[in-house]
């Protein structure tokens, strides 16, 4: 976000996001609260939205104008590895991102609210709570960590990236 812009190769898609916290919060719920046994939740957020339309949320959130500039594939993955993100990982971006570009993960579904009781966060929210972290640091390492961390908490299953994008948490009872 230090250019006050963001890329990804998804046209003018639209992505059902959800909130790191929410899968969080499902992952925690799923693992260790009774009557999710053998339960699968498509994890969505609470809206379809393009990356223009993210970048003006973030805008807002900012107070500065953000931009979200659609780049081909393969650009793409030359600006991934560049920054340190391992060839397979790249790879499976730039396969997720060919799902976005057919709107596959555009579904807004009701996996937050089945395993946790309460709707899923908006990337309005989202923005806002992260505007001060996001007005200071590069994004990418924290998604990077994110999805360390995620590994590391639950068997998560993640469909989608930026901001953790749509995931499913598979649960028999137990990690």
């Amino acid at each position: 976000m230090s250019q006050n812009a963001f890329y990804a190769a998804i046209d003018d898609a639209k992505v059902s996001v959800v909130d790191v916290r929410d899968i969080a919060e499902s992952a925690v719920a799923a693992l260790t609260q009774a009557g999710h046994e053998g339960k699968i939740y498509n994890l969505t957020g609470p809206q379809a939205l393009t990356h223009a339309e993210m970048a003006e949320q973030l805008s807002a959130a900012l107070s500065r104008q953000i931009a979200f500039i659609n780049i081909p594939p393969e650009a793409m993955r030359d600006q991934l590895l560049s920054i340190g993100i391992p060839v397979w990982q790249a790879d499976g971006l730039l396969e997720d991102y060919a799902h976005y570009r057919r709107n596959e993960a555009a579904a807004v579904l009701s996996g937050v609210q089945d395993a946790i009781g309460k709707e899923p966060r908006s990337f309005k929210a989202f923005a806002r709570d992260y505007a001060k972290y996001l007005a200071k640091r590069c994004l990418t390492r924290q998604m990077k960590r994110t999805v360390e961390i995620s590994r590391e908490i639950a068997t998560v299953i993640c469909c989608r990236l930026s901001w953790s994008l749509a995931c499913k948490v598979r649960c028999n009872g137990s990690v």
